[in-house]
């Protein structure tokens, strides 16, 4: 019960997150603003992760899930009173929240929505499947199990620079190019781990993947946010959020089933792949947004995907 409650809120967390982000940032610099937020998430791995190296014997996983409780009486209190409002929020007109979802399933956008759906769904698989299954995959494939963390560490340090570094070039490219590019990387860094290689060259390719992986995903969350208007723009983010949160649930059951099973390193490698490569078309036919008359309330600087 206590963990559905807390999925409640990492899943809320993100889509509001993402729409104050890019409604307040410069425009030219959104994506970039909003994966230096997102850069949250693999920071986080990597406390996690240098947590459970040096903590977990001594306090123990309920000692780290207090550890992860922190911000409840840090960061909460903190952006309830700083966090702004958003000005085009507060002086749109807001239709109801069952008109905006319809709004999302109609013509162009139904397209849009789907699309962005599965590439969230393949995007999800990706990041927990890896976080879930990379030490168990890595001690499998021969590696003890401090050095097997120590990859789940790397692999969330290369998340931090990825998403920051995609997030930049999006703002150059966009986040269509970027986002698809990504995803295509990341399948073919993955490939690349099933080869028999030395602990250093593995450790190189783990960070390369993590930065793909998880860099795809930021990209692809701002990507979502720019493509809708302000009075959408939140719903959008968390119905294609939404529903890519079942990937959250599916990567780490299918890398289960694959472990259980007796499929090592290279069988898990090749599926994970396999949904890179599908996030990868999914996101590039994404077709582009046309000009509406709400355009109004937008910076005419914006960016329109």
């Amino acid at each position: 019960m206590f963990r559905f409650l807390a999925g409640l809120g990492f899943g809320g967390i993100p889509p509001t997150a993402i729409a104050l982000v890019v409604e307040v940032a410069p425009a030219g610099r959104k994506l970039f603003y909003n994966s230096v937020m997102l850069s949250g998430f693999p920071v986080g791995g990597v406390v996690a992760a240098l947590a459970s190296l040096t903590l977990l014997d001594t306090v123990g996983f309920r000692g780290l899930f207090a550890l992860g409780a922190v911000p409840l009486v840090t960061l909460v209190p903190l952006a309830w009173w700083v966090l702004p409002e958003s000005a085009r929020f507060a002086s749109a007109e807001r239709p109801a929240g069952g008109a905006k979802i319809r709004a999302l399933l109609r013509d162009r956008s139904a397209v849009a929505t789907a699309l962005f759906s599965v590439a969230n769904f393949c995007g999800f698989l990706l990041v927990f499947g890896l976080n879930t299954w990379l030490p168990q995959l890595m001690r499998g494939a021969g590696y003890d199990l401090g050095s097997a963390l120590t990859f789940l560490l790397v692999l969330n340090i290369g998340s931090v620079v990825g998403g920051l570094v995609g997030a930049a070039v999006s703002d150059r490219f966009g986040g269509r190019v970027v986002a698809t590019v990504l995803f295509v990387l990341a399948a073919a860094v993955m490939l690349l781990l099933t080869a028999p290689r030395s602990a250093t060259l593995t450790s190189v390719l783990v960070f390369v993947a993590g930065a793909m992986v998880v860099g795809s995903q930021s990209v692809l969350w701002g990507y979502v946010a720019t493509h809708y208007e302000t009075e959408a723009r939140a719903t959008a983010l968390g119905v294609t959020s939404g529903i890519g949160r079942l990937g959250a649930a599916a990567g780490p059951a299918i890398g289960g089933l694959l472990v259980s099973s007796g499929v090592g390193l290279a069988g898990n490698v090749a599926v994970f792949a396999a949904a890179a490569l599908i996030g990868a078309v999914s996101s590039g036919l994404v077709p582009r947004r046309r000009a509406v008359a709400t355009v109004a309330l937008r910076p005419e600087s914006d960016p329109v995907s």
